[in-house]
């Protein structure tokens, strides 16, 4: 027996292995794309090899499997901003390749040489032009704070090496 879907697909009941009794139900989907199907059907069985199939039943419905991703990624940015989560991470990685960030809080030394600071990580462009030098709160995702590790004094005419730690 074969019932049509929609003119395109095709669902056959057969019988599995020449046993009596058990039977299986195929759906050709060469035509169709991205599509889930739930094949509900009502067997009677007699005491013969004979079936009778009564109200076969055919629900299909498109799947996007590009909004289902999307979804997902959304809900990992907007909603798990907790530090050290993945979202928190992402946000973060985000925030560096957009070049959302900004650094204030400056300190430098006799030679002009920069002693310390902070780098502050943001969402989106118009936050870092909104934000004031020492601020705190304007929208930030992180806040990493930058010291000057010198070998010898810090009025040397070389910086050797920063320290950038996390603040939040």
């Amino acid at each position: 027996m074969d019932t049509a879907i929609n003119g395109t697909g095709k669902v056959t009941l057969q019988k599995q292995g020449g046993e009596t009794g058990f039977w299986g139900a195929s759906v050709d989907t060469s035509a169709l794309d991205e599509v889930e199907y739930v094949i509900l059907f009502k067997v009677l069985v007699g005491y013969t090899t004979a079936i009778t199939v009564d109200g076969l039943s055919i629900y299909s419905r498109i799947v996007d499997y590009g909004a289902i991703a999307d979804a997902v990624w959304d809900e990992v940015l907007s909603g798990h901003s907790v530090v050290g989560t993945t979202g928190e991470a992402m946000m973060v990685i985000r925030g560096l390749v957009q070049q959302n960030f900004l650094l204030d809080s400056t300190a430098y030394n006799t030679k002009g040489l920069l002693v310390a600071g902070r780098i502050r990580i943001f969402g989106n462009k118009d936050d870092v032009l909104a934000a004031t030098d020492g601020g705190v709160g304007e929208g930030e995702i992180a806040t990493f704070n930058i010291q000057v590790a010198n070998e010898a004094s810090p009025d040397e005419d070389k910086v050797k090496m920063y320290k950038v730690t996390r603040e939040s």
